[in-house]
């Protein structure tokens, strides 16, 4: 088990600004593509063109969140992907997870030194791109303290519910 670095970005700070920039840029390619989908189909239900607009640009890593009274784990399916190569943001009330390298298909030698070719591949080329929207469920500061652990290609993302909100779901 890997632990993963989360980084919590402030829109204040110069050296979070570019990362900022670059997953804003991800959310307009996304829009632009929605739009587009609801202009090639008569306006058909805008979250099918957003869901469909994230798989047309990005490998979309299936996840499953599940909440408890302390706590909400989301697990992230990242299969081939490194720690290194992952990177984990907070930002206000949302959890994005997204990749910094894509794998590259390419034809290698095999163990006698004959070079082979791909002659199909599955894989993807495409960068990981989630985002989660965490702001009913928990605190900015609950947030700010998620962990991640990754382990065999599951991304464990884990973060504990603030004292107010816990409080509140009981009553």
């Amino acid at each position: 088990m890997t632990q993963v670095s989360v980084r919590n970005l402030n829109e204040g700070k110069s050296a979070d600004m570019t990362l900022i920039n670059s997953l804003n840029g991800m959310l307009q390619s996304i829009q632009n593509r929605a739009f587009q989908l609801s202009q090639q189909n008569g306006g058909s239900s805008s979250l099918d063109n957003w869901l469909q607009a994230e798989r047309d640009l990005f490998q979309v890593a299936q996840s499953e969140i599940q909440e408890t009274d302390r706590e909400i784990r989301m697990r992230v399916s990242v299969p081939g992907i490194d720690a290194k190569d992952l990177e984990v943001s907070v930002l206000g009330s949302s959890l994005m997870i997204t990749t910094t390298s894509t794998r590259q298909q390419s034809g290698s030698s095999s163990a006698s030194g004959t070079a082979t070719s791909i002659r199909f591949s599955d894989f993807t080329s495409k960068p990981v791109f989630r985002s989660f929207e965490l702001g009913g469920m928990v605190s900015s500061g609950a947030l700010a303290q998620t962990t991640a652990t990754l382990d065999n290609g599951l991304l464990t993302l884990t973060v504990s519910k603030s004292e107010s909100r816990t409080t509140s779901a009981k009553a």
